[in-house]
């Protein structure tokens, strides 16, 4: 099966299982069909993601069980016409303001196109997002991943990249990133559409698709832009709730909160602002207990496996509270991991006065642990947040009431819990809650505006925005549309765009399966054919790689424990000097019991955008391990 063809397939399986779900809860009554095809991949991909975790528990992750589900899953098309409502009238025709921005919007959607036709580049996707999905299929099923951050962690999005891959192979995944990444801004169109003009509608998504943040997740296997459609599935069915005092959608809005659980662990947070959002509302406790009860249901699975093999649902964050016993972690490094790891992601202290302040901090990048000027938010929101208050102020009385309340209180309430609870304070952690940010803010201040006839300053400030942030969506288009327009090559593309790529066309032509390669460089993993082995000085400790434990027998050991044959490395004494830990095979040389195999010299990517390779001349070397027994040290 082609690329193309394997996501189609998960495309309307996604669909056909969104629409079996809201059948049950008989929530597309008063949607078009377009609406009703949104919603439903929406809703879709997340119960795939859901599906799939039993799937890959029992051991079936095999090419002909993943066609089944899929096969099954397009079943649920049959079922979207039915009830649907009517079309009314005669549409409205579009606008000259229409046609501009529904114009700009197609080409913005366009221009991610080169990135789905390009093979993965991204260092995030390639150390973990699309890796683990390769190791999941090669194994057969979901195997627990002992390294904190990116390995124990809620993966319900990265179980929907295992079908395209083994149906369509590499090139499908992304591919599949691309057209989920499409239905998110389609779903927040949907959404503002109902509260928003036609023009302010267009704009709100435009916006979206444009925002830095989203360029630099959307076309790869990061989950952020994916949970975006999560969170505008939960505002949908809150606000639905609100308008309609249905029980059915606090089943539906603790679906889609759960689903955020279950795909990362701020999704957390989500869940506990859902609640605060139900605070307002009639029946509140009734309907606290269904939201929480199928949040619960939906999310718990990551959790639960976590729970299994180590004791902590959210390993390893309860270690020092639980005081659990595990092969996977130990004292030393939970202090490591807590002093290393949280001072590596918070920039300024987590209270009030930071928080309010944390929206100009990030956007005008005064920290790079922000990561905000690469996979920001954009100026929008400071552009427009003087009239956003003056709006909110002038509304402040009704805004408990309004249709629209829900959303409201639970954008603010997750940001305060993100932002007071002390995670991780990089920009794009963000963007799940930031296309219902845009929608509010829009509808505040073109109510506002209309009226007061001020509306030009502000559309200023948008034209300004989708400016620069068109000017960015372009340039960052140009490296995959070389890719794609010259004919270019899968090896000379990723030689191009993965700093250390030598070094895996060495090992893919020299070694095979019987091998397995400990690496350091992240972004290598995904593109070895041959199994690796993650090693991080701080997230895992089946290689203790930290400073204190500077020990080459041990470290031979843990090595041949692991079946580890080769460690790729940066050389002992080298330009860019790792920490003591990472260089404990240099003893392993002098004890005889490894042996150099290979060097290898690229240069460091400062930027694939900019095809900045200019940077400090690197080498790497790989060294064969476990040769013999190592001698006691003299």
């Amino acid at each position: 099966m082609s690329a193309l063809a394997a996501v189609l397939f998960q495309v309307t399986a996604c669909v056909g299982l969104g629409a079996l779900g809201w059948r049950l809860i008989r929530g597309l009554g008063d949607m078009v069909l377009a609406e009703r095809l949104t919603w439903s991949f929406v809703f879709g991909v997340g119960l795939l993601g859901w599906l799939l975790f039993f799937v890959g528990w029992a051991d079936l992750f095999q090419t002909p069980a993943l066609a089944v589900l899929l096969g099954a899953g397009c079943l649920g098309v049959l079922t979207l016409r039915s009830g649907i409502a009517a079309e009314g009238d005669a549409p409205v025709p579009l606008t000259a303001l229409d046609w501009t921005l529904l114009t700009a919007l197609v080409a913005a959607l366009a221009l991610e196109i080169p990135e789905g036709l390009s093979p993965p580049a991204d260092g995030d996707s390639l150390a973990y997002h699309f890796e683990l999905a390769k190791v999941f299929l090669r194994d057969g099923h979901i195997t627990f991943v002992p390294r904190a951050v990116d390995g124990a962690v809620p993966m319900l999005v990265q179980m929907t990249y295992v079908p395209p891959l083994a149906l369509g192979g590499e090139m499908a995944l992304p591919l599949w990133a691309m057209f989920s990444s499409w239905a998110v801004a389609l779903a927040l169109y949907f959404l503002a559409r109902r509260y928003l003009a036609r023009h302010w509608a267009l704009t709100v998504a435009l916006i979206w698709v444009t925002t830095p943040a989203v360029l630099y997740g959307g076309g790869s296997g990061q989950v952020e832009v994916r949970i975006a459609g999560f969170v505008l599935l939960a505002v949908l069915c809150l606000i639905r709730l609100r308008e309609t005092g249905l029980g059915r959608f606090a089943a539906a809005a603790g679906v889609a909160a759960g689903l955020f659980v279950g795909a990362k662990y701020t999704g957390l947070f989500f869940g506990a602002a859902g609640l605060m959002a139900l605070v307002c509302e009639r029946h509140r406790l009734r309907l606290i207990l269904i939201y929480g009860g199928f949040a619960a249901v939906a999310g718990f699975q990551w959790y639960f496996w976590n729970l299994m093999h180590t004791g902590d649902p959210v390993f390893p964050m309860l270690y020092g509270l639980l005081g659990y016993e595990t092969p996977y972690w130990n004292e030393g490094h939970h202090l490591q991991f807590q002093h290393n790891f949280f001072n590596n992601e918070r920039a300024v202290p987590s209270n009030p006065i930071w928080m309010l302040l944390y929206p100009f901090l990030a956007t005008f990048a005064t920290s790079p642990l922000f990561d905000s000027e690469r996979a920001g938010l954009g100026p929008f929101f400071l552009l427009s947040l003087p009239f956003a208050t003056l709006a909110f102020w002038q509304g402040r009385g009704q805004i408990l009431r309004h249709t629209l309340w829900p959303a409201f209180c639970t954008v603010v309430a997750f940001y305060i819990l993100w932002f007071l609870v002390g995670s991780s304070q990089r920009a794009r952690h963000l963007v799940p809650i930031y296309p219902v940010v845009l929608m509010l803010v829009v509808f505040a201040v073109s109510r506002w505006a209309g009226p007061k006839r001020v509306v030009m300053p502000f559309f200023a400030a948008v034209l300004f925005v989708l400016g620069i942030q068109g000017a960015g969506h372009g340039v960052s288009a140009l490296n995959y549309l070389r890719h794609v327009l010259t004919g270019e090559t899968r090896e000379a593309f990723l030689t191009r765009n993965v700093a250390g790529y030598r070094a895996v066309q060495w090992i893919n032509t020299h070694l095979d399966v019987a091998d397995k390669v400990l690496i350091y460089n992240r972004n290598l993993h995904y593109l070895v054919r041959v199994p690796t082995y993650f090693a991080h000085v701080t997230t895992e400790a089946l290689v203790d790689l930290r400073s204190e434990a500077a020990d080459p027998l041990a470290y031979d050991s843990q090595l041949r424990a692991l079946g580890i044959t080769h460690v790729l490395s940066l050389p002992y004494g080298g330009p860019a000097v790792p920490p003591a830990g990472l260089q404990m095979w240099q003893p392993l040389l002098e004890l005889g019991c490894a042996q150099v195999v290979a060097n290898f010299e690229f240069r460091a990517i400062g930027s694939r955008t900019f095809q900045d390779a200019q940077g400090p001349r690197e080498r790497q070397t790989l060294v064969r391990v476990g040769l013999a027994p190592c001698p006691n040290q003299p």
